[in-house]
């Protein structure tokens, strides 16, 4: 295995400028994430903050005793009763199999800027994965994408959940696992097949929920690296974040208001908008009749946003209290909640999370908060044995395929190894055929002007026909070379699978059943620069 720097491609936003260390973009947070110091003064910071520490390891060590939890995990979760200890922390939907491959990026950015960060800090640092349990957008997370020859099959779990919270979507083992056996069935027969097919079978059987499905497979690829996971709408743990809640409710004005600032400020640097939010959003869910309900201040008191429900203040307030379960936060208090209950040295974040951080720093504010520094995730892209020699063969860079594929790069080999001009000779044939039928229309005319409507049809014919035979000709170019362009779509759908980047379509079980478990652990052990460029890793 081989790590190889990408360029650093300028798209001329907010992203571009973050990772360019661009001065006014860099004033919408409150750490400069690619400087050393910038820990060092979190750590401080943090120092001079509570936070439920032994309230939170009781609930890790009992959530942790569900799953196949390796020592190093509980280790690091004991570690958090330590006042010094700190954590970089990470997050993502509890997607089938684990999801895209950028939640694996996620967890190994997180796993060794932890590992490089208690090095240099002389104190423990834990990685956390934060699982989004309460999200309710079970169609962003029901299926995966595999590679099926020349083409991307989607693999989709058939249940219908409306707008209840994943975590809340029990496991039907009979429907899941066929699912699953499907999608392990189209990775093709490995030597590592049969290991896949029983941690997936053990952790279906395993598991209440997709949540807990989710957490099974995470825990058993990161545990021996002391991830330690955290179910964000576990109802043991809403028991700890009910004082938050209170106390976003308590001040809601102020958190909206604050977050339009924020808003304002990232689009008086001339970027779009970051999240679309609706006028009084109060940035908090609640439980209705088994429906995740947003809702909306209104004349002091908040109301469901399809009018779903109401509550006064001191009824929401109760709520938070007695049954902290039924709240949930939006992509706003999120992280304000993260910053309550975890002592956050960095957190680790994708372009689109950066995006929507960059207007949060008044909200951190208006609770005399920090942001944590915001680590861009290491971006990899895998270049699998066959595509590497096949990029090498067909002397490709693989710096620009990468993010822009090799249609371009296909059509000037095919161009390159055909003889023939089509184009030219169909569109010369036509031209000088054209002329002569023209002639030939206009004696028919003279003889019978009847014949005019005929004459135009039967050209319509010749040149249908003509096209036709252009079509067979280039379906015989295409098969004489099928073998080599065949290698051009291998690359693009392994890189480019439908012109996105493979870490938003690809699946990391689809590399375990090709190169084992171990390549967990080899990706863990390359030395990786946190600069937000992608990086080809060469299996």
């Amino acid at each position: 295995m081989k790590v190889l720097e990408l360029p650093f491609r300028n798209n001329e936003n907010l992203y571009s400028a973050y990772l360019m260390g661009n001065s006014d973009v860099g004033s919408l947070f409150d750490y400069n994430a690619f400087e050393e110091q910038s820990y060092i003064d979190r750590w401080k910071d943090l120092q001079e903050t509570r936070f439920p520490r032994l309230a939170l390891v009781d609930h890790l060590l009992t959530y942790h005793q569900s799953f196949p939890t390796k020592p190093p995990t509980y280790e690091n979760i004991e570690k958090l009763k330590d006042s010094k200890s700190t954590v970089v922390v990470t997050g993502q939907q509890a997607g089938l199999l684990t999801g895209p491959l950028y939640t694996i990026h996620k967890c190994l950015s997180t796993i060794l800027f932890a590992q490089e960060k208690e090095r240099q800090l002389g104190t423990p640092v834990i990685p956390v994965f934060w699982i989004a349990g309460e999200d309710h957008d079970f169609d962003e997370i029901n299926h995966i994408h595999v590679p099926d020859g020349d083409h991307l099959k989607k693999h989709k779990l058939n249940l219908y959940e409306g707008m209840r919270s994943v975590s809340h979507i029990k496991c039907e083992n009979d429907c899941l696992l066929q699912w699953a056996e499907d999608v392990i069935r189209s990775f093709g027969e490995t030597e590592h097949t049969q290991q896949v097919k029983d941690l997936v079978h053990n952790a279906i059987n395993e598991s209440d929920t997709l949540t807990d499905f989710f957490a099974y497979l995470m825990i058993t690829l990161f545990s021996e690296f002391g991830l330690v996971i955290l179910d964000s709408h576990h109802p043991d743990l809403r028991k700890i974040e009910s004082p938050f809640f209170e106390n976003m409710i308590d001040n809601n004005d102020e958190i909206d208001v604050s977050f339009q600032q924020g808003l304002a400020a990232v689009q008086r640097l001339g970027y779009e908008s970051p999240i679309e939010s609706e006028t009084n959003n109060a940035h908090l869910f609640i439980e209705e009749r088994d429906a995740r309900v947003l809702l909306i201040r209104e004349n002091g008191s908040f109301r469901g946003k399809n009018n779903e429900c109401i509550y006064y203040e001191n009824e929401l307030s109760e709520i938070a209290r007695s049954t902290p379960s039924r709240l949930s936060n939006n992509v706003i208090t999120r992280p304000l909640m993260q910053e309550f209950l975890l002592p956050t040295l960095a957190f680790v974040a994708g372009p689109g999370e950066i995006n929507y951080w960059s207007a949060l720093k008044p909200v951190f504010h208006s609770f005399d908060r920090k942001m944590p520094p915001i680590l861009p995730r290491l971006s990899l892209v895998l270049l699998d044995h066959y595509t590497q020699k096949t990029i090498e063969e067909k002397a490709l860079d693989p710096q620009r395929i990468v993010f822009d594929g090799v249609e371009k790069e296909k059509k000037q080999w095919l161009d390159d190894n055909t003889d023939h001009e089509l184009d030219q000779e169909i569109e010369h044939a036509l031209k000088v055929m054209k002329k002569q039928h023209r002639q030939l229309r206009n004696t028919a005319f003279e003889i019978d002007k009847g014949l005019d409507r005929l004459t135009e049809k039967n050209w319509m014919i010749i040149e249908d026909q003509i096209l036709y035979m252009k079509k067979r000709m280039e379906k015989s170019i295409l098969q004489k070379h099928e073998v080599d362009l065949k290698k051009f779509d291998h690359i693009q759908m392994h890189l480019l699978p439908e012109n996105q980047p493979q870490e938003r379509v690809l699946n990391i079980f689809y590399y375990i059943n090709h190169f084992g478990f171990g390549f967990i652990s080899e990706l863990a052990r390359q030395n990786y620069l946190w600069n937000g460029n992608p990086k080809a890793i060469k299996l």
